[in-house]
């Protein structure tokens, strides 16, 4: 450990002049010794000019091989500069213990069936013979391991379940995309003639382009004309639930088809998230969702 009056690098000067080839000898005369360097903490420079403009770290911890090997955690912390222009250093070998790993519980997990018992009923089951520091320690580490199996396996549970009706739902995705249109249905009842998207042979911008095309012609003629703008931003967010199942009833969707539809749409739940902690799930009563069918 020492002020070796030169750097290894340019970054470790600011307002100072930095020779390449001073850096380099260092480097290599370091390398040739066979030492290596410890990270530094507490500041990026060493010393200071009078002026107080020129920084440059000129103080550091050179160690051997096996120094470093037998003390890998060991770091290096600069501390305040008081009476010299040069900031002293220390070498730490102790290892620093920051406690436990901090455990995220969200309230949300109440709302999980079962989850309060089984806490209460891990609580009753703990025993332990010691200090009543180490205890409680030792109590919540037992509970958290506990919480952690016990969620990992709802997940998995509500994962099964949730994939079995994704399953179904997609083979009747799949039953009515493939199945083939009623007369009826192909008459205008249920696509209008006008309808320009998500159709195919036809194409979601033949609605502008028609637009611009009348409203060249009723220039061109000198003609009158009206048109409605209408704004649908965030249309689906609004949508009535009621309202949309008895457009379907109109439109003589069969009741089975309808009471699958609106179950996908009664089943939707949200939470907000409060400083990053979701809070407890509360049903949704109207609107749309991307995917919904």
């Amino acid at each position: 450990m020492g002020d070796f009056n030169d750097v290894r690098d340019v970054s470790e000067r600011m307002n100072s002049e930095f020779v390449v080839a001073n850096a380099e000898a260092f480097n290599q005369f370091i390398l040739s010794a066979g030492l290596v360097e410890y990270n530094m903490g507490g500041g990026n420079f060493m010393y200071i000019s009078d002026n107080g403009k020129k920084l440059s770290k000129l103080d550091r911890f050179l160690v051997c091989l096996g120094f470093r090997e037998r003390w890998p955690n060991a770091m290096v912390l600069a501390l305040a500069r008081e009476a010299s222009d040069h900031r002293p250093i220390v070498l730490s070998t102790v290892q620093s213990d920051f406690g436990q790993i901090p455990f995220g519980f969200f309230n949300s997990w109440f709302e999980y069936s079962g989850f309060l018992e089984h806490v209460l009923q891990k609580c009753g089951e703990f025993n332990f013979l010691g200090p009543a520091d180490l205890a409680v320690a030792i109590k919540l580490r037992y509970l958290k391991n506990n919480i952690k199996s016990w969620l990992k396996v709802e997940k998995e549970n509500r994962e099964g379940i949730y994939g079995g009706k994704k399953k179904r739902l997609e083979l009747i995705e799949n039953i009515a995309e493939e199945r083939l249109l009623l007369e009826e249905e192909c008459g205008g009842k249920l696509i209008s003639e006008q309808q320009s998207a998500f159709l195919t042979g036809r194409n979601i911008m033949d609605g502008p382009l028609v637009l611009n095309e009348v409203l060249s012609w009723l220039r061109k003629n000198k003609r009158e004309g009206m048109f409605f703008k209408v704004d649908i931003n965030k249309a689906y967010d609004s949508v009535n639930w009621s309202f949309l199942d008895s457009v379907m009833a109109q439109m003589r969707f069969p009741s089975k088809w309808r009471s699958w539809v609106m179950a996908t749409l009664y089943s939707a739940r949200a939470s907000v998230l409060v400083n990053g902690s979701p809070t407890r799930e509360f049903d949704c009563s109207r609107g749309l969702r991307q995917g919904d069918p």
